[in-house]
């Protein structure tokens, strides 16, 4: 790296103007280095699924992931670093809002800066130099009606704002190629939106992501993402914790602001669900340090068995005999991958320890080899069908047993990135209108409930020292390859 010198106190201070510039004129390249892992996450995710929806707790930085995404499109300029879906010539965009004020305010804010009266000030996602032209709204002042961006493959994109509030009629005709929806739209307006991507991107389909925080609660839309969702279609759900900038001093500020009975609506962008959660439990009182596991302590594996985009969850738990305590240590979870990668996953943390499958694992494949089998020929000793207390696997009375250590501090989850997709799930986990428990994104709950029923009476009792531990949003495994696992990730080293 060169190294710069300066000769006086003015020089320095022209080198910081130069590059605070610089900065307020390139808001894409900054924001695109210090992305959290589960915005890499929802981008990448736009390669396989057409619509997504990012439900999210206030200020967690959703709309400006969205505009970055959007921007990536509409220039065709994306990082190196890109795993989602690409748009190799110019596109026809929508970029929809509430209201004119709260779309010149939020998304044209976002995407563009602000608009003078000679034009934009290049503080937007947008560079200056992309932008070609663009005419002004007739209703609302300051605000753009559309916007042409120049494409890196020659031509030009054209991005098209629009309100909710709007006469029907001017969603019809068009054939749009990404739209990007900030906040909760009426159920009205989502029917427009599929069928106007329906044939975009040159016929293949067009994409639309929602950003919100569910201030409407559980519209159509948001049932059909959460009860009922298609392959096509991907939720994510984001909270305060996933975002370290938005600091303890800063929630409590925010929600001194808010009325109480909107707290978890805006912290964790839950909205009011059915008849209410599974675990109605603050997730605070679950949560516990992370500790080195004592020897005389049980440990077992739970094996959840993903078909499809199904994921193939893992959930490693440790129970304490002397205070009947059970301990979820560490978690897996990954879609679309073969059984040989999720069994070297899943074995190399804890090479010897047991595993309880469900009873989906004794279902035998076209090769007359049941799942349970085959994890066992690559290396994982699932040797345990899962059955609670009493006798059968129903689903409600394992419930009805973890959340009731759960409300009398008998199972605790490490505080730990490692239990970040159970708290994922446990945060979203709820019942329909008619008290029936959705099973959707419940895959690692399954493997935990699994393993902290069986353990008390199955668990073995051993060192089970742990190699480093996988995030389980990255692949240890090339499954192009098949190379042999060697990515190790700089986490913390917990017992398992």
């Amino acid at each position: 790296m060169q190294t710069v010198q300066y000769n006086n106190a003015h020089e320095v201070a022209q080198a910081i103007d130069e590059y605070h510039k610089y900065k307020r004129a390139h808001v894409a390249e900054f924001f695109a280095d210090h992305l959290y892992d589960w915005q890499h996450d929802f981008l990448a995710a736009g390669r396989e699924h057409r619509q997504r929806m990012l439900l999210a707790g206030n200020r967690v930085g959703k709309t400006m992931l969205s505009a970055y995404e959007l921007r990536c499109h509409l220039t065709g300029d994306y990082p190196w670093w890109w795993d989602g879906r690409r748009f190799d010539y110019p596109i026809t965009s929508w970029a929809m809002g509430v209201s004119g004020e709260q779309v010149r305010d939020v998304l044209q804010l976002s995407l563009l800066g602000e608009l003078g009266d000679k034009g934009f000030d290049g503080s937007g996602m947008i560079e200056e130099e992309h932008i070609h032209s663009f005419s002004r709204s007739p209703q609302t002042p300051r605000l753009v009606k559309e916007v042409f961006v120049k494409h890196v493959n020659g031509g030009f994109s054209k991005l098209q704002f629009k309100m909710y509030t709007q006469d029907p009629h001017t969603l019809t005709g068009a054939s749009i190629d990404f739209i990007l929806v900030d906040e909760q739209p009426p159920d009205a307006v989502v029917s427009q939106l599929i069928t106007r991507t329906m044939t975009g991107a040159r016929g293949e389909g067009g994409a639309i992501l929602y950003s919100m925080t569910p201030e409407l609660g559980r519209t159509r839309l948001i049932i059909k993402f959460m009860d009922e969702r298609e392959d096509h279609q991907f939720l994510m759900q984001v909270n305060w914790s996933m975002a370290p900038h938005l600091t303890p001093e800063v929630q409590r500020e925010i929600l001194s602001a808010i009325p109480e009975y909107q707290h978890q609506m805006r912290r964790d962008g839950i909205p009011v669900l059915g008849v209410g959660m599974v675990f109605s439990i603050a997730e605070e009182r679950i949560m516990c340090d992370p500790f080195e596991i004592p020897s005389y302590y049980k440990r077992l594996a739970g094996l959840d068995i993903g078909y499809m985009d199904h994921p193939t969850a893992g959930a490693w738990v440790a129970y304490d005999p002397d205070a009947d305590c059970t301990y979820l240590t560490n978690t897996y979870s990954q879609s679309g991958e073969i059984l040989s990668v999720n069994a070297a996953a899943m074995r190399l943390p804890t090479p010897d320890l047991l595993w309880v499958y469900p009873h989906d694992g004794k279902r035998r494949e076209s090769d007359g080899e049941d799942m349970a089998a085959k994890y066992r020929k690559h290396g994982l000793k699932c040797e345990l069908q899962f059955e609670n207390p009493e006798g059968g696997n129903a689903l409600e009375p394992g419930i009805f047993e973890l959340e009731d250590r759960m409300r009398t501090d008998r199972f605790k989850v490490f505080n730990c990135p490692q239990t970040q997709p159970f708290l994922r799930e446990f945060r979203m986990y709820h019942r329909d209108e008619k008290g029936k428990i959705v099973a959707l994104d419940d895959d690692v709950i399954s493997a935990t409930r699994y393993a902290a029923i069986m353990v008390p009476t199955h668990g073995v009792r051993g060192s089970g020292r742990s190699q480093n531990v996988y995030q389980s949003s990255q692949l240890p495994v090339n499954a192009q390859s098949g190379q042999t696992i060697e990515r190790r990730l700089d986490l913390p080293r917990y017992d398992l």
